[in-house]
């Protein structure tokens, strides 16, 4: 099965668990983790890199509280940017907010979700920001069938295709 990572700022937890629930349209085909699943008395830097090392896509929550986290730009991102980089991990940015998300050299080349001209935070009808969500849901499962079907052809593992 599947695993996806959640990256987020904790100031944008209500849209990480909005994602989560658009997400449980694809609970047959993978697994999203995030934070939250740290359990007490668990060293939760080796569980969040654990995560990360075992995921297929890693989904980021993009805000402004997300560009500036010193551990997520410190410590998570330059892990996940090298498990990219090997072709070990598809990276998929959901942009929740306005912010300059363009003046980060590693995002700005990256296509994010949704349109960048309308950030999630924007979209100020409960009914369009579900059809975005279930939009960026489906797009994420039809991502999984392609790997998947490479998985099927012969592969050895569910990983996003390598990354020049």
């Amino acid at each position: 099965m599947a695993r996806l990572f959640l990256s987020y700022s904790h100031e944008d937890a209500k849209w990480k668990d909005l994602l989560l629930t658009h997400l449980g349209a694809l609970r047959h085909s993978c697994e999203a983790w995030h934070d939250q699943e740290i359990y007490g008395g668990q060293d939760w830097r080796d569980e969040i890199f654990a995560a990360i090392d075992s995921a297929n896509i890693a989904i980021l929550l993009i805000s402004a509280p997300f560009l500036t986290s010193r551990f997520i730009n410190d410590e998570e991102m330059p892990h996940i940017l090298r498990l990219r980089k090997s072709g070990d991990l598809l990276v998929f940015p959901i942009l929740v907010s306005n912010c300059a998300w363009e003046s980060v050299p590693w995002l700005s080349d990256l296509q994010l979700r949704p349109n960048p001209d309308h950030p999630l935070e924007s979209l100020s009808q409960e009914r369009d920001r579900n059809e975005v969500l279930a939009d960026i849901v489906r797009e994420i499962g039809k991502i999984l069938d392609t790997r998947s079907g490479h998985e099927r052809a012969g592969k050895a593992q569910l990983r996003p295709a390598r990354v020049s």
